[in-house]
C-alpha cells in the first residue's frame, strides 16, 4: 500500500466534508441528443436453467428493505423503496434471466442488502438505525433461511452476490469529522485492511452455507464519481479505490485457495470465489451508456442531509433519465440498467457462470 496516498486522502475527505456543496464537474456536460430507449441487454445461454440469485449489500443493492423496516427512503422521491428514481441493477438482472429462461419461476432471489449497511460493524450505525442488517446479520438472515427452507438452493445454479464496504469507507470518516479528529495514514490503512477483511469473513460464512456454490463479489462503488467530491481530488479517491480493489483481489484469491484444499464435506469446501474486476470498469460504464448522461456529475438533486432521512420540500428535476447521478451518492435507473446488462452480465458469462 502507498502510505502517502493514504496521507493525502486524510486530508482529501477533510476537505470534501467541508466542501460538499461546491459543485464542480471534471468537465463540461457534452450536448446529446435527447433520451431513448435502451438498447436489447446481451442474452444470456439460460434457456432452460433455474437460477437462485443471492443477494448482500448495501443502497445500491436494497430491494426495499430499509424502506420495509424504517419507511426510508422517501417513497415520494425514490422508487418502491429503491434509492433511486426505478428498477435497480438485481431487478434487472433478475428479469433478464427470467426472459431468457422462459419463466419467471425460474428465477429465485432471496435479496438481503440494506441501505447503509456495511461490511464491518459500526455501533454508530447500529444506534442511529438499528433495522438496518449488516454484512454478517445479511449472511445470517440467508443462512437462517436455506436452513428451515424458506430459501431453497437444490435444483438450482446458485449465484451469490457481494456488493458492499463503501459506507465502511464513508463511516469512518465520519466518525473522525465528529470528534474533530485527524485521520492518520496509519488508521486509513488499517480501515481498509478491515473492510477488506469483513468481505472475505462475509464471504467465507456464505460458502459455509449448504447449496452455495459460487460467490461473486462486485468492486466497491466509485466513490470519487460522487457529486461531493471536489474535482481536484477525485484522482486522490480514485487511487484509494484501486488499493483497496488491489486487497481484496489478493485476500479473495486467499480465500479460494483455502476453500479448495477444504476436506471434502466441510463447509464451503469447493465454493468458488469470483471476483468481478475492479472499480475501473463501473467508471467506464458511466461514459458507455446509450444515449450518453448530459450530466455525469451534477445530480438530479440535492440531499440536504441524508436519503435514509426524509427531508419536505426536495425538488426533483424533471428528466432524471439525463443524469449518472439521481441523488448526491446513488445512480439513475439507467445506470442500474447498463450495470446488470452490460456489466455484470457480460463478466458471469466470461467466467461461464451463465
Amino acid at each position: 500500500m502507498r502510505i502517502g496516498i493514504f496521507t493525502v486522502l486524510a486530508t482529501t475527505l477533510l476537505v470534501v466534508a467541508a466542501e460538499a456543496a461546491r459543485r464542480s464537474p471534471s468537465f463540461p456536460p457534452p450536448r446529446r441528443p435527447p433520451p431513448r430507449s435502451p438498447l436489447p441487454s446481451p442474452t444470456p445461454k439460460s434457456v432452460g436453467k433455474k437460477y437462485t440469485l443471492v443477494f448482500f449489500g448495501d443502497s445500491l443493492t436494497d430491494p426495499g428493505n430499509v424502506f420495509a423496516a424504517g419507511g426510508v427512503p422517501d417513497p415520494k422521491i425514490y422508487y418502491k423503496g429503491r434509492f433511486s428514481n426505478g428498477p435497480i441493477w438485481t431487478d434487472l438482472l433478475a428479469k433478464t434471466l427470467q426472459a431468457t429462461a422462459g419463466s419467471k419461476s425460474a428465477v429465485q432471489v432471496r435479496n438481503y442488502a440494506y441501505g447503509a449497511a456495511t461490511a464491518c460493524s459500526f455501533p454508530a450505525i447500529q444506534a442511529t438505525f438499528p433495522f438496518v442488517k449488516d454484512l454478517t446479520a445479511q449472511v445470517s438472515a440467508f443462512a437462517a433461511d436455506v436452513k428451515s427452507g424458506k430459501a431453497r438452493l437444490t435444483g438450482t445454479k446458485a449465484l451469490v452476490f457481494q456488493y458492499i464496504g463503501v459506507d465502511d469507507f464513508l463511516s469512518f470518516f465520519h466518525d473522525i469529522l465528529a470528534t474533530n479528529s485527524t485521520p492518520t495514514a496509519e488508521a486509513i490503512g488499517q480501515m481498509i485492511q478491515n473492510t477488506v477483511a469483513c468481505r472475505v469473513a462475509g464471504a467465507a460464512a456464505a460458502a459455509a452455507v449448504k447449496g452455495v456454490t459460487d460467490i461473486v463479489i462486485l468492486p466497491l462503488a466509485p466513490l470519487h464519481l460522487s457529486s461531493v467530491v471536489p474535482a481536484a481530488l477525485k484522482q486522490t479517491v480514485l487511487d484509494i479505490e484501486s488499493v483497496s480493489g488491489q486487497a481484496t483481489l489478493a485476500a479473495m484469491a486467499n480465500l479460494n485457495n483455502t476453500l479448495a484444499a477444504a476436506p471434502v464435506n466441510s463447509p464451503g469446501a469447493g465454493v468458488r470465489i469470483w471476483v468481478l474486476g475492479d472499480t475501473r470498469w463501473v467508471t467506464n460504464g458511466v461514459g458507455k451508456v446509450d444515449p450518453p448522461f448530459t450530466h455525469i456529475e451534477d445530480p438530479c438533486f440535492v440531499q440536504p442531509v441524508s436519503s435514509m432521512v426524509i427531508t419536505p420540500g426536495i425538488k426533483v428535476c424533471t428528466d432524471p433519465e439525463n443524469y449518472f447521478f439521481y441523488d448526491d451518492v446513488h445512480p439513475t435507473t439507467r445506470f442500474h440498467y447498463w450495470f446488470a446488462n452490460k456489466g455484470v452480465i457480460p463478466r458471469l458469462q466470461n467466467l461461464q457462470l451463465l
